[in-house]
């Protein structure tokens, strides 16, 4: 995945397992950083289900874990 990521994005990116994560700060570096994902994604022949993504949250629970890049366990 290094080989595609650009090095500006890799810190805003969070993988566990099956799952990620990524962070921006404005919709454009968002939109920049889902468009290297998906490219990554799609030559390592990896599919992802659209039910699965959500785009625009200041906040997720990843891995019972609540984040807004500050992260903390889920229900303090």
């Amino acid at each position: 995945m290094d080989k595609y990521i650009p090095l500006e994005y890799r810190h805003k990116i969070t993988l566990y397992a099956n799952d990620m994560a990524a962070r921006a700060n404005t919709l454009e570096e968002i939109f920049e950083i889902y468009k290297a994902l998906f490219t990554t994604l799609a030559k390592a022949g990896i599919h992802i289900k659209s039910s699965k993504v959500e785009f625009g949250v200041e906040e997720i629970i990843f891995h019972n874990y609540k984040s807004n890049w500050g992260h903390r366990p889920h229900g303090e």
